[in-house]
């Protein structure tokens, strides 16, 4: 992505200003991991619920493509968002429709709950 990251960057900008209309509600806990540290997490997103205060249907877990498979039983009371990241860092418009998806979500808060090293900026979820 280095030769071509000003590509990324257009459809970025057009996906972060894209009018989403309605309230925000709900969680997005961003969870980049392999299956064995997802198979961790699993408990550990009970006590988010727990202290945030909200219902599991009103928690999204966006997850790697790799444990897709397995998510609809180990998540099955979280609504669930699966990336493909190998086609998110290297194809455009693929980048383009998840940043959408995520964008029609409209959480009222993100967590980002591990480093993701294709992150160069974390972004509160609130529109300026």
């Amino acid at each position: 992505m280095r030769r071509r990251w000003w590509m990324f960057r257009i459809f970025d900008l057009i996906a972060r200003h894209w009018p989403v209309p309605g309230p925000r509600r709900g969680i997005l806990i961003v969870r980049m991991d392999g299956i064995g540290d997802m198979v961790l997490f699993r408990k550990a997103l009970d006590a988010y619920a727990e202290a945030l205060g909200v219902a599991r249907e009103d928690i999204t877990v966006l997850g790697c493509a790799s444990w897709a498979p397995i998510a609809d039983i180990v998540f099955a009371d979280y609504r669930r968002l699966m990336l493909d990241e190998h086609a998110f860092a290297r194809q455009p418009f693929y980048r383009f429709k998840m940043a959408l998806m995520v964008r029609r979500l409209r959480p009222a808060i993100t967590i980002l709950d591990s480093y993701f090293r294709r992150c160069s900026r974390v972004e509160r979820s609130a529109d300026p």
